[in-house]
């Protein structure tokens, strides 16, 4: 246990690039807006709790795309969207997805890293005031930890999405044809040979890769491999099911495993000296 702790150790006190973090503020910032706005508007207001919960989510959301008190932005975009699914679940249909809770873990964790120091107003507000006073620019830097914990859970999900669907049902093909046919080919199976047989072969698969993208994330060289064949799964389900939100937030959640200054020297050259 000994490595181990002292790898917990080391990603606790580690200080890198904050340029990820905002990124990844922006990014969910965007897919919250595009999820949610429209459950949350005077129309749909019609009492004083969902009036609270929609001047949060206004006050919340826009500021945390601009990084205007970015922390304090995100923080208030959470609980508005958390209290939005306590209390609207039952009455209106989206707020109950496994996706939703996906999304409110990343703003938290977003909100605890310093991600206003990089992408954002708050960061235009530090360089104007680091130049009237003669003072180098601050630097883009601060604890990470958070980061990482959004990487955890993303892995659970497909870590325990594989686990679920180790049953005959699925691996057979069974329950992945019966929402294809639901969704895509109104209750008759397309005239193909060998039709069953690929249903079986890309359940297995989908499991397969689950397994791979929970555990060779982690990896910087299975990365370039995983992350390509995870844009690519996500897409694949996006045409294919209704999923909404799920896929585009899946991949802007790989910034989380991938290193904070790698990031950075990644932007640097694409800017430009």
């Amino acid at each position: 246990m000994r490595p181990l702790i002292a790898a917990l150790e080391r990603a606790l006190d580690r200080e890198a690039s904050t340029r990820p973090a905002a990124l990844l503020r922006i990014g969910l910032a965007a897919i919250t807006l595009v999820r949610f706005a429209e459950h949350l508007t005077f129309r749909d207001s019609t009492d004083l709790f969902r009036l609270a919960v929609m001047a949060g989510f206004w006050l919340g959301a826009p500021a945390m795309l601009v990084g205007w008190r970015s922390q304090a932005a995100s923080a208030l975009t959470a609980i508005a969207v958390v209290a939005g699914a306590a209390r609207l679940a039952t009455e209106q249909n989206g707020w109950n997805h496994h996706h939703v809770y996906l999304l409110v873990v990343a703003i938290v964790c977003v909100a605890i890293t310093p991600c206003g120091r990089s992408c954002s107003i708050d960061r235009w507000r530090a360089l104007a005031r680091a130049e009237r006073s003669g003072a180098p620019p601050p630097p883009e830097r601060g604890l990470v930890w958070a980061q990482y914990l959004i990487a955890v859970q993303l892995t659970a999900v497909y870590l325990w999405g594989a686990i679920d669907k180790c049953n005959p049902g699925w691996l057979h093909g069974d329950k992945l044809q019966a929402q294809l046919l639901f969704y895509i080919f109104d209750s008759d199976p397309p005239d193909l040979p060998g039709w069953g047989a690929l249903m079986a072969a890309l359940s297995i698969g989908t499991v397969a890769l689950e397994l791979a993208l929970a555990v060779g994330l982690w990896f910087r060289r299975a990365r370039r491999w995983l992350i390509p064949a995870g844009v690519a799964f996500h897409i694949t389900i996006y045409v294919s099911l209704p999923v909404t939100v799920f896929s585009a937030l899946s991949c802007l959640l790989y910034l989380a495993y991938v290193d904070p200054d790698e990031v950075h020297r990644a932007i640097d050259r694409l800017t430009g000296p």
